[in-house]
């Protein structure tokens, strides 16, 4: 039985209704009067001088209110992270395609397009970089020449906006003693967070001086922080307050249209709203960081893995400041949830002249678990193991030391792992899985930390005995319900009696952003801490007028009551109107939390069947087990939805999505050409929830935000694998790239063949190699093959 009330039951969203009704406010419902329409005007060209820009004849024009250029704008650099890079417009060169030049304001949307095709940019084109090993050459050109490179970086490496190497034991000498040695390569593509809600900005100038922003981002303080720094503005001249958000993804974390919203709005003392086409979603707003993955792993025959060198190589794009962590963090887990004694990671974020990248779901893990997910698989298959035995086998344990030295702790994979292989019946060393020809069974993991950084939160007792919680943060993914589950538990109400405002910096405490899969552990705690303090001061209230000591005030079912006497008793808004008119005031929580320190991670396994169809490429999956470690699960319907729309973000990432720039230009900015998955697509997804209770949040939670979408597409690559004999190093596997390397590797097997029958005529045997799960391999990776 659970010991708790709240914690744990299957809750609707508080919000839902809001939503459903269409009474949610989002960044493109803000109404204000007199507001104006705001335009912007892209770069043609991935990388040239700005020679000239003419807007005499735009601001002519009748209706526009405002035209700013980079001769307008300030000229701090920022960023959100250790990276500052960014800057509002251009005024000397454009570094992508799609890059703001200008910016209009206007009476309505014709008359700002109108406005745009007046304004004149003389341009003088510069020679582009495009692939990043190209672009790390000593002789490249500088995209951004007055940046320094970063610290620790090799001497003659440029273009880098950032360097990582992280080294565990000696990957050189073990190399040395492994029994195998497996050389790969794998790529993955540039891929767009496709949220349904583009950006869309609203911003009013007051006479005062002071600015009010309305924007749908993850992080209303960080905002409003970056704009004072920009602007030289005190932050009591800058309000943020944040909408409702049509899907974020980490796609609206820090500054997108904000500085420029603000420029206009300041420059024509009225509101101005600025919303992004879909098209320009697609040119000028961040993506997912494309990469090429170098991975070299050391085992011994008995599959115990020795070591792992991987070299990532990161397409920033034009700009990297939007990201928090650079090279993206998900890097440093490229070695996945496993014991390897020596590892040795060397990250290199570069610099191209194509639309810029920043966070996105899992920053860097679907990547890395794609290469080494899939290359275990390889592994197991030449060392003629069950991948399921392998990974069990070689599975962190508590005390294990990661990439950065320290012991790995809350450590639950072996019951994640157990858990999916069961709900499939897979054992390590059973027969073949593949449940007809042409079907396979792929299976992946995944370990993500939670964010750590702070937060704060407010609680007030009302004279009805009803409860508000006031907290920065910015609902993405049922946050909303979930802490309004913790302050309902923490102070024995129902969650209908608690209401909320959120993410406003005027009216909330601070929150560091909703992302990092971090809000259950910082705002969860600051909430808990809020309501203990207005817990003390309630039951304080409650033992005068009971005539009680404090300490033997319990809060039970909306009424406070004496311990062992339970008549004895007062409604929570009894005590709130004593407090109000004679005991001292209104009672008012308050709490805060802070951790530098990342959490212990959640660990995910997640097993793919697929069917191919060798003719076209197509693949179907049929179903996906899902196995979440979450400690403990705070709303379990809240935790499927996620692990049922993670997933299949993850299958459109895999098998799908693609970005597509050719010379710095974005061929595919429209959804009618940027495929993903829809309601069709979507598979039988079985959630499994794993509470092993070793979270360290609260009750015991870990992180759910980001882990479903991480190890999707490894699982399937290895399903595929397994259907049709074909492994693919690079994302996305589309039809038409499946069924190509299917014609190649029948026309390899027809000469095979050819061979054999030669062989066989002169007396010499071949054997075709076997077909289980265990032991099918290439014909050009046979096992016992040292590969370098």
């Amino acid at each position: 039985m659970s010991p708790y009330e709240v914690i744990g039951t299957r809750l609707p969203r508080v919000e839902g209704v809001e939503k459903a009704t269409g009474a949610a406010v989002y960044g493109d419902d803000v109404r204000l009067p007199g507001m104006l329409t705001g335009r912007l005007l892209l770069s043609p060209h991935p990388h040239a001088l700005i020679r000239s820009v003419e807007v005499a004849r735009a601001r002519r024009l009748p209706g526009v209110r405002a035209v700013v250029t980079g001769q307008d704008a300030p000229r701090t650099r920022h960023g959100r992270g250790p990276v500052r890079d960014l800057i509002v417009l251009p005024w000397e060169r454009v570094r992508y395609a799609g890059e703001p030049v200008a910016a209009v304001a206007a009476v309505d949307e014709d008359t700002a397009e109108e406005a745009l095709a007046l304004i004149n940019v003389e341009y003088e084109p510069l020679p582009a970089l495009f692939d990043p090993e190209a672009a790390m050459a000593p002789d490249a050109p500088l995209i951004h020449a007055d940046l320094p490179a970063p610290k620790g970086a090799p001497p003659g490496c440029r273009n880098l906006s950032a360097y990582q190497l992280l080294e565990l034991g000696d990957c050189a000498a073990a190399f040395a003693t492994c029994d195998e040695v497996f050389e790969d390569a794998y790529t993955t593509q540039k891929m767009h967070h496709g949220y349904l809600e583009p950006h869309s900005v609203t911003a009013v100038a007051e006479a005062s001086g002071k600015i009010t922003i309305w924007t749908p981002t993850q992080e209303v303080f960080i905002a409003r922080r970056a704009l004072a720094e920009i602007f030289a503005l005190p932050m009591t001249k800058l309000r943020v307050i944040g909408t409702r958000v049509g899907g974020g993804f980490g796609g609206k974390f820090y500054l997108l249209l904000e500085p420029i919203a603000l420029l206009l709005a300041r420059a024509c003392r009225r509101a101005v709203q600025l919303t992004l086409s879909r098209e320009e979603e697609f040119l000028a707003s961040y993506h997912r960081h494309p990469a090429r993955l170098r991975m070299k792993t050391g085992v011994r025959r008995d599959g115990t893995l020795l070591a792992r060198q991987a070299t990532l190589i990161w397409d920033a794009g034009a700009f990297n400041g939007a990201n928090v962590v650079v090279p993206p963090g998900g890097g440093t887990r490229v070695c996945g949830p496993y014991r390897i004694p020596h590892q040795r990671i060397e990250a290199f974020s570069v610099y191209t002249n194509k639309v810029g990248c920043g966070i996105c779901r899992a920053p860097g893990d679907p990547q890395a678990f794609f290469a080494g997910e899939t290359q275990l698989d390889a592994i197991a298959e030449a060392l003629r193991l069950d991948p399921l035995e392998l990974r069990l086998r070689n599975a962190l344990r508590d005390g294990d030391l990661e990439i950065t030295g320290k012991p790995a702790h809350h450590v639950a994979f072996r019951e994640t792992l157990e858990r999916a292989a069961a709900e499939l019946g897979w054992r390590p060393g059973a027969a073949n899985l593949r449940p007809a020809p042409n079907r396979g069974i792929g299976i992946a993991c995944s370990h993500r930390p939670s964010g750590a950084q702070t937060s704060s939160a407010v609680v007030t007792l009302n004279e009805d005995g009803t409860l508000t919680l006031f907290t920065g943060v910015v609902d993405l993914t049922g946050s909303d319900t979930a802490l309004t589950q913790v302050l309902a538990e923490e102070l024995h109400v129902g969650v209908g009696r608690i209401s909320l405002v959120t993410a406003d910096t005027e009216r909330t405490p601070f929150d560091s952003g909703t992302g990092g899969s971090k809000i259950m552990f910082t705002a969860g705690f600051a909430v808990q801490n809020a309501a203990a303090d207005l817990r003390a001061q309630m039951q304080r209230v409650a033992a005068e007028l009971l005539e009680a000591a404090a300490a033997d005030v319990v809060l039970r079912d909306g009424a406070a009551l004496v311990r062992g006497a339970p008549d004895r008793r007062l409604s929570y808004a009894q005590v709130s109107q004593h407090a109000h008119q004679r005991s001292g005031g209104p009672l008012i929580g308050r709490g805060s939390f802070q951790s530098k320190v990342r959490p212990g991670p959640a660990f995910a396994v997640q097993v793919a069947d697929v069917e191919v169809d060798p003719d076209t490429g197509k693949v179907l999956v049929h179903r996906l087990f899902a196995a979440h470690d979450l400690g403990l699960a705070v709303n379990p319907l809240a935790v499927e939805g996620q692990i049922e729309g993670g997933v299949l973000q993850g299958i459109g990432y895999a098998l799908m999505e693609e970005t597509v720039v050719r010379d710095g230009v974005v061929l595919n900015p429209h959804l009618t050409d940027y495929r993903m998955p829809t309601p069709l697509d979507q598979p039988p997804i079985v959630a499994c929830i794993v509470e092993a209770g070793l979270g360290e949040g609260p009750y015991g939670a870990k992180a759910i935000g980001e882990p479903p979408c991480v190890p999707t597409a490894a699982a399937l690559a290895n399903a595929i694998y397994h259907a049709v004999g074909v492994r693919l190093h690079d994302l996305p596997i589309t039809p038409e790239r499946l069924r190509l390397a299917i014609q190649r590797q029948r026309a390899a097997e027809a000469r095979w063949q050819r061979n054999r029958g030669e062989r066989d005529g002169r007396n010499r045997q071949g054997a075709r190699p076997s077909e289980g799960i265990s032991v099918r391999r290439q014909p050009a990776a046979p096992p016992g093959r040292r590969r370098s």
